[in-house]
């Protein structure tokens, strides 16, 4: 009984995002200007910096195609510090202008495509950092057969002062947290779902000491 509550659940989920199982709008906007910037990514792959992109080989690149992208959202530290425990965390989240394309080979993820909107324009801002966006995949491809929810159902919360990512999905109106890699100073397995309620208050009395500077 509990198994088949869980699954209408889930069901229930989908249909209400009426599109999920869909590449949303916003995302199948960058469509374009991220195939244009796998091409230019294929130019910067060299003998001499191939592996600090991710590729096992300088020639990976020319045979790599865009996985399912995904959009990062930030908690600041300065609203984090006034988080009260037990209250909503959504208003927490902020931006969503900035976007990850995975970057496989093979259905491997290798590295990445980063695209941010810059006064009302997107544009690529960045290519590689091939440890973040394994970690990132990996979780979500976890989550995706745990949940049985789509890819682009998925999106990061980043909690950038603490160094903190997380692979994100909402349960009806519930926020959920994955953490991309362990974290022993507060509790986080990752990979382990939390309520993000239950993150941000165990991350509250760590935040409150911040001093702001990057960890």
């Amino acid at each position: 009984m509990r198994l088949f509550i869980v699954l209408s659940t889930v069901a229930f989920v989908i249909i209400s995002q009426g599109g999920a199982q869909e590449k949303p709008a916003p995302l199948k906007e960058l469509d374009k200007i991220a195939s244009d910037a796998l091409v230019t990514f294929s130019e910067l792959v060299t003998k001499e910096n191939y592996q600090a992109m991710g590729f096992a080989s300088p020639d990976e690149v020319k045979v790599a195609t865009l996985d399912v992208p995904v959009r990062v959202f930030v908690v600041r530290l300065d609203e984090l510090q006034k988080y009260e425990p037990g209250s909503d965390p959504s208003p927490l989240l902020s931006g969503g202008e900035h976007v990850i394309f995975p970057v496989a080979v093979e259905e491997n993820v290798r590295s990445s495509i980063i695209l941010e909107k810059v006064v009302e324009k997107w544009e690529v801002t960045g290519f590689g950092s091939p440890n973040l966006i394994k970690m990132i995949t990996d979780v979500r491809k976890d989550e995706t057969e745990s949940t049985r929810l789509p890819a682009y159902f998925f999106f990061v919360v980043t909690v950038p002062a603490m160094n903190l990512y997380f692979v994100a999905h909402r349960i009806g109106e519930v926020l959920m947290l994955s953490p991309i890699r362990d974290e022993p100073l507060y509790g986080f397995k990752a990979g382990i779902t939390m309520r993000a309620d239950e993150v941000f208050e165990a991350l509250l009395p760590a935040a409150q000491e911040h001093d702001g500077l990057p960890r």
